[in-house]
C-alpha cells in the first residue's frame, strides 16, 4: 500500500500497543490482552477543525474506525477521539 492521505474530518492514528507485558529478562508475556484504545495522530484530514495535531497521543472509542495495514493504523472520525493524553 502506498502513502495514505486521510480525507474529510478523519484522523489517521498509529495504534499504540499498551498491553504488552515483559518479564525483567525481556520475554513478552501473551495472554489476557485487551484491544488497545490508545493511538498517536499521524495524519489529519483537510476538513478536521479540532484541537488535535500530528504526534498527539489520544484515547479513542474502541469500537470506532477502520483498521488498515494489518491493524497497525486506524482511520477514525474526529468525534471518535475521546481525549488527548499529555505526555
Amino acid at each position: 500500500m502506498g502513502q495514505i492521505h486521510v480525507t474529510g474530518k478523519r484522523l489517521l492514528l498509529k495504534i499504540v500497543d499498551n498491553n504488552e507485558k515483559k518479564t525483567p529478562s525481556g520475554l513478552i508475556l501473551v495472554g489476557d490482552q485487551k484491544p488497545s484504545d490508545t493511538g498517536i495522530v499521524v495524519g489529519i484530514g483537510p476538513q478536521y477543525e479540532g484541537p488535535l495535531k500530528v504526534n498527539d497521543l489520544v484515547l479513542y472509542d474502541r469500537n470506532a474506525g477502520t483498521k488498515i495495514q494489518g491493524g497497525v493504523f486506524l482511520i477514525v472520525m474526529g468525534d471518535d477521539v475521546l481525549c488527548k493524553v499529555e505526555k
